[in-house]
C-alpha cells in the first residue's frame, strides 16, 4: 500500500536549546472516512497552532511505521498516533522509533476511531478528536523518558508479514521502576508491595521488580507516597497534564465538559459498542489507565476544581483482573459522602459512579452534563470555580493532598464556611489518616517518625524541647508508625483512615512535647525527658551506674566517662 503524506510542515526553524520537545502527529487518513467522518484538516489547523508540533495524514497508518523515517522529523521526540480501525503493528512501531532516536514508551496511541469517528456526528468527532490529541501532545511533551529498567520484552499477540522481514519481533511493554533517592525501601517501607495483585515486587533492603509477573497495572504508583516509581505512560505528571488540557476552556469548542475514567479492558470492549451508535453525551471525554484502581478520589475532585461539569469512573463488565472493583466503588462512595459533608456539593458531581461495561452508555446518557451543570445551585458552582485558583498539581501524594487542602482554604473564605469547614469523614477508603497520641505514655522516642514513608510523623527538636508534629495532608493511612510505638502500654498511638478537613487546612499540628536533655560534659542533645525516665523505670533493679548516666551524657563522652571510672 503506498504511503501518502499530507499536510507536512517545514523542517523547523534554528532555536535556542532550552524551548519545548518537537512532537509529530500523525493520523490516520480512513479517519475522514470513519463513521461520518473527522475533519483532519480542521484538527491539523488547531494543533499545528501550538508551537513545536508537527501533523500529518497518513494512509494506513497503524502498519506503516516506515513514514516517521521517511518524513523530515527534523528534531521529533515524542510521538502521537491517532488512528482509525486499521490494525496497530505496536513492535514495528517500537523498533522504528528506536532507529530514529523516539523513545519507544513515550508513543501516545489514541483510538479515534472508537472515541470520536465511530461515535458521534463529523462536528461532535471532530472536536472531540481535536482536545483528546492536544492533551496526549501535552502529556508527551512532559514525559520524562524512560529507562531500560521501565521496558519488558514480550513476543506480539499478533504477528504481520512485516514484523518478520523487518526482524521487529519483539515489543515492549512499559513496567514501573524506582526512582533512586526517593524511595524509602531501605527504611522498611513496604506500601507497594502490599498493593501489587501479582508478588511482582520485593522490598529487602531494596526495591526489586519481578518483570515476568508484572502486568503493568500501575497500583504500585498511586501506593507511593513519595513518587518514586515511575510507569511510562502513566507518570503523575502526564496524567495532570492530560487533564488540564482537556479541562482547558482555551482548548476546544466543547463546554461544559465531563472526565470519565476507563481501565483499558473497557476501553478495548467499547470499540464493540461504539459501531451501534454511541449513545452518550460527546462531552465525556475518556481518560484511560490501566486499572480503575489507581485512581485516586483527588483526581476526581481536581477535575472538578479546574470546571468539570461531572466525574465518572466506569469499571469493565468482566471481573478485574486485579480484583479492584470493590476498592473503586468505595472510593466513589467516599468521594460523594465527602462532598455531601461539604454543603451539598455533591449535586455537581452526581455523574460520579460505577458501572458495568455493558452499561455504559446507559449509565452516561442518564448523566447529561448539561443537564446537570444547569441543576447545580449557584452557590455551589460558585464554589467550585473558585478552586480553579490552585495550581495544577503534579499528583505525588503531597500533591494529590493539596486538592484536599486548598479546597478547604478556599471554602473558609466563601460565605458557605460554617457549613463546609470543621467536616471529618470517617471512611475506609479515604486517601488520608489521623494519628493522635489518645494517652500518656509517649516518650517521644522518633521511632513512629522514623518509619513514617510520607514524612507526615516529624520529630524537631526546639530549644529545650522534643516536639512529635503531625501533617494529615501527607498521612497515607499505611499504618508503619503503629507497631513500632514503645510507650508505655498500648493505645498511646492511634491511628484513623479518615478526612479531616480543618486538620488540612492546619498544616502540621503538635502530638506530643517533652522537655529535651543536654549531655554534660559536651552540650549535646542526648534524647527527651520522658524517654529517660521511661528507660530509668525498664532498668530499674540492674544496678543505679546505668541508670545514673542515661541522659547525663551523650553516647560518646558515656563511653569516655565509663573508661575513666575504671
Amino acid at each position: 500500500m503506498p504511503i501518502e503524506l499530507e499536510n507536512s510542515m517545514e523542517c523547523c526553524s534554528t532555536q535556542p536549546v532550552v524551548r519545548p520537545l518537537k512532537t509529530l502527529v500523525l493520523l490516520d487518513a480512513a479517519l475522514a472516512k470513519t463513521g461520518d467522518g473527522l475533519d483532519l484538516e480542521d484538527i491539523r489547523r488547531c494543533l499545528e497552532a501550538v508551537e513545536d508540533v508537527q501533523v500529518m495524514t497518513v494512509s494506513g497508518l497503524g502498519g506503516h511505521p516506515e513514514v516517521v523515517s521517511a518524513s523530515d522529523y527534523c528534531g521529533v521526540q515524542r510521538l502521537v498516533l491517532g488512528l482509525g480501525e486499521g490494525e496497530y503493528q505496536r513492535s514495528a512501531w517500537q523498533a522504528q522509533a528506536r532507529r530514529v532516536g523516539i523513545d519507544p514508551l513515550g508513543i501516545e496511541v489514541l483510538n479515534l476511531g472508537t472515541h470520536a469517528a465511530l461515535a458521534f456526528s463529523k462536528t461532535d468527532g471532530t472536536a472531540r478528536a481535536h482536545l483528546l490529541l492536544a492533551a496526549a501532545v501535552s502529556a508527551a511533551s512532559v514525559f520524562p523518558g524512560s529507562v531500560p529498567e521501565n521496558s519488558k520484552p514480550c513476543m506480539p499477540a499478533q504477528l504481520s508479514r512485516r514484523s518478520i522481514f523487518t526482524f521487529a519481533l519483539i515489543e515492549y511493554r512499559a513496567v514501573p521502576w524506582v526512582r533512586e533517592g526517593l524511595c524509602r525501601a531501605s527504611e522498611g517501607c513496604t506500601l507497594c508491595v502490599g498493593a501489587c495483585p501479582w508478588q511482582a515486587l520485593e522490598v529487602d533492603g531494596e526495591w526489586r521488580l519481578e518483570k515476568s509477573r508484572c502486568r503493568s497495572c500501575g497500583l504500585c504508583v498511586s501506593a507511593c507516597p513519595r513518587d518514586a516509581i515511575s510507569l511510562p505512560g502513566y507518570t503523575h505528571q502526564q496524567l495532570a497534564a492530560r487533564l488540564g488540557t482537556l479541562l482547558d476552556k482555551e482548548v476546544g469548542e466543547i463546554w461544559p465538559r465531563g472526565i470519565v475514567f476507563l481501565c483499558q479492558r473497557l476501553a478495548s470492549s467499547l470499540k464493540g459498542l461504539t459501531h451501534k451508535g454511541s449513545g452518550y453525551p460527546a462531552e465525556w471525554l475518556p481518560v484511560e489507565v490501566p486499572c480503575l484502581g489507581m485512581v485516586n478520589p483527588a483526581w476526581f475532585f481536581w477535575g472538578l476544581s479546574r470546571g468539570a461539569a461531572a466525574v465518572a469512573a466506569v469499571c469493565s463488565d468482566y471481573p478485574c483482573p486485579f480484583g479492584r472493583e470493590e476498592a473503586v466503588r468505595g472510593k466513589v462512595a467516599y468521594a460523594r459522602e465527602l462532598l455531601a459533608r461539604l454543603g451539598g456539593l455533591e449535586d455537581a458531581i452526581t455523574g460520579l459512579a460505577t458501572a458495568d461495561g455493558s452499561a455504559f452508555k446507559g449509565e452516561l446518557r442518564f448523566l447529561p452534563v448539561e443537564k446537570r451543570r444547569s441543576e447545580v445551585p449557584r452557590t455551589v458552582r460558585q464554589d467550585l470555580v473558585s478552586f480553579r485558583s490552585l495550581p495544577a498539581p503534579d499528583f505525588t501524594t503531597k500533591a494529590a493532598a493539596e486538592v484536599f487542602l486548598g479546597a478547604a482554604r478556599e471554602l473558609r473564605k466563601s460565605p458557605r464556611s460554617t457549613v463546609s469547614f470543621g467536616v471529618s469523614v470517617a471512611h475506609p477508603h479515604s486517601p488520608f489518616g489521623v494519628v493522635r497520641v489518645e494517652r500518656e505514655g509517649c516518650t517521644a522516642c522518633g521511632l513512629c517518625a522514623r518509619v513514617c514513608p510520607s514524612g507526615a510523623l516529624m520529630l524537631d527538636r526546639k530549644n529545650d524541647h522534643l516536639d512529635l508534629t503531625f501533617n494529615h495532608a501527607l498521612c497515607v493511612a499505611c499504618g508503619a508508625c503503629l507497631p513500632v510505638c514503645r510507650g508505655s502500654g498500648e493505645g498511646v498511638l492511634t491511628l484513623a483512615r479518615m478526612t479531616d478537613m480543618e486538620l488540612l487546612a492546619r498544616e502540621r499540628v503538635l502530638l506530643y512535647r517533652s522537655p529535651g536533655l543536654r549531655c554534660e560534659i559536651c552540650g549535646t542533645p542526648t534524647a527527651s525527658k520522658a524517654l529517660v525516665a521511661r528507660l530509668t523505670t525498664l532498668l530499674e533493679g540492674h544496678g543505679t551506674r546505668a541508670t545514673d548516666s542515661i541522659g547525663r551524657y551523650c553516647p560518646s563522652c558515656r563511653v569516655i566517662k565509663s573508661i575513666a571510672q575504671g
